[in-house]
C-alpha cells in the first residue's frame, strides 16, 4: 500500500481493511474464483486443478540474494536502501537520501524546454502578436468610428459569414459525430479494442 497516495485521499483505513481481508481465507477464496493463485495453502490445495504445478522460490533461493540479483542492479542503479523488501522498490521514498545527478539524465521529459520554446513562440507569432494589433489600432479610433467599422456593411457581412460557416459546422459535426458515435458504439470492428 502506498500510504502517501492513501493517506493523501483519506483511504488508509479502507486500503488496510482490504488488504487484510485479502489475505483471509474468504478473500483467497475469491481470488482464486477469478483465477488468481490463492497464496494460503488450504484454499491453494482446494483449487489445484484450477492451476497447474508451479515450483515456488525466493529470490534468496533462486539468486542468492538481492545484492546478486537483477533487484540488486536496480537498487545499485537507483541508490536505493539495501534494507527495502520487493515491493517497496517502486516506491518514491526508495531512493537514498544522497544528492540525485540533475542533469540531463533527471528530467523527466526530454526535450521539455525545446518543444515549450517553439510552442511560445508559435503562439506569440500567430495569436498574440496579432490580437495586440487588433487592440492597438482599435484603441486609437473615436467611439464613432468603432461604431462605424463594426457595423458597415462589409464588416457585417464578415460576421454574417463566420457565424453561418460556424453554425452549418457544428450542424453537420453534430448530425455526423452522432451517427459515427452509434456505430462505433453498437458494432464490433477487427481492429477496434
Amino acid at each position: 500500500m502506498v500510504d502517501k497516495i492513501a493517506g493523501r485521499h483519506g483511504t488508509k483505513a479502507v486500503a488496510q481493511a482490504y488488504l487484510e481481508f485479502l489475505y483471509t481465507p474468504e478473500g483467497q477464496e475469491i481470488v482464486a474464483r477469478h483465477y488468481f493463485r490463492p497464496r494460503l495453502k488450504a484454499v491453494a490445495d482446494k483449487h489445484a486443478a484450477q492451476f497447474p504445478k508451479m515450483t515456488m522460490f525466493t529470490i534468496d533461493q533462486a539468486f542468492g540474494g538481492w545484492a546478486k540479483s537483477a533487484g540488486g542492479a536496480l537498487r545499485r542503479r537507483r541508490r536505493l536502501r539495501p534494507d527495502l523488501r520487493g515491493r517497496e522498490v517502486g516506491s518514491p521514498m526508495a531512493a537514498s537520501p544522497e544528492p540525485r545527478d540533475q542533469g540531463r539524465r533527471g528530467r523527466m521529459l526530454p526535450g521539455f524546454g525545446l518543444s515549450m520554446g517553439i510552442t511560445i513562440t508559435y503562439l506569440t507569432l500567430v495569436i498574440l502578436i496579432p490580437l495586440a494589433t487588433l487592440l492597438l489600432k482599435t484603441a486609437t479610433l473615436t467611439w464613432a468610428q468603432f461604431f462605424d467599422t463594426i457595423t458597415a456593411p462589409r464588416t457585417l457581412a464578415a460576421y454574417r459569414l463566420s457565424f453561418g460557416a460556424a453554425l452549418v459546422a457544428a450542424l453537420v459535426n453534430a448530425v455526423f459525430g452522432l451517427l459515427v458515435a452509434w456505430v462505433l458504439e453498437r458494432y464490433r470492428f477487427p481492429a477496434g479494442g
